[in-house]
């Protein structure tokens, strides 16, 4: 949060030496937002606990993060239960500390516009009042009501502008993060294309050795029985002619 511009109390950090329990009083007292970082130890803390109830009896805006699935009881539910809650025990943790940065620098803005526009209001009814106690003429305090009037409106107008400004540059960071992610799913479909393909060339490619292989032994298998037929052939010759010059009367 201090990364992006948003002022922390932290403790141990900033706690003065000697003053725990009054210092986190003030600190709580002081702020603007308290960030509960929400947890199993977190719920059966008594000190987690009485910094709760003192911010929520100073009605400072409670904005519970939560690390893990522990429900709230007890006490903390009661002081908990009408607050906007932020889920951070999925991953990934970088998206919900984002999103809580953006959550509290969002309610800070509001505040701050709140009590600009609160300002605004009772700088222009102190200047009515004024004018209304120099001059005693009714004309003048009328105009500047209506001064504050037209003020006040131009503040709610321009906070609309800036909604709407908003809104719309949410819409397009999600439409460009949409067209990011089907290109991702684009790319690991075209990557798992390749791969098949590869895999059905590699397959091909073994077919044919063990094809080559066969066909290399049959090769071989074939040529041993040509050969095993030409000796029996050449021995059947040579008993042909030895076994006849043998039994022939010698003359």
């Amino acid at each position: 949060m201090e990364k992006n511009g948003v002022q922390c109390w932290i403790a141990p950090r900033d706690v003065p030496a000697g003053k725990w329990g009054s210092a986190l009083i003030e600190a709580v007292t002081q702020s603007r937002i308290m960030a509960l970082i929400f947890s199993t130890n977190a719920n059966k803390s008594i000190n987690c606990l009485s910094e709760v109830h003192t911010a929520f009896t100073k009605n400072i805006t409670i904005i519970p993060l939560k690390i893990d699935d522990t429900v709230p009881s007890g006490d903390m539910e009661y002081y908990l239960q009408t607050f906007h809650w932020l889920d951070a025990h999925e991953p990934p943790l970088e998206k919900r500390l984002s999103q809580l940065v953006d959550r509290i620098k969002y309610i800070l803005k509001e505040q701050f516009d709140a009590e600009k526009r609160s300002l605004a209001v009772r700088e222009a009814q102190e200047a009515a009042e004024r004018v209304r106690q120099q001059t005693g003429e009714d004309r003048k305090a009328k105009e500047a009501e209506e001064k504050a009037s037209i003020e006040v409106q131009r503040l709610l107008k321009e906070k609309e502008q800036r909604e709407a400004q908003e809104a719309a540059e949410r819409s397009r960071q999600q439409l460009v993060e949409a067209r990011k992610a089907k290109e991702a799913e684009r790319l690991a479909k075209k990557k798992e294309q390749q791969e098949a393909k590869k895999a059905i060339a590699l397959a091909r490619l073994q077919a044919r050795e063990v094809h080559r292989e066969a066909h290399g032994f049959q090769l071989i298998i074939r040529s041993i029985w040509f050969w095993v037929g030409i000796l029996f052939l050449v021995v059947g010759l040579c008993f042909t002619i030895i076994i006849p010059a043998i039994n022939m009367p010698q003359s």
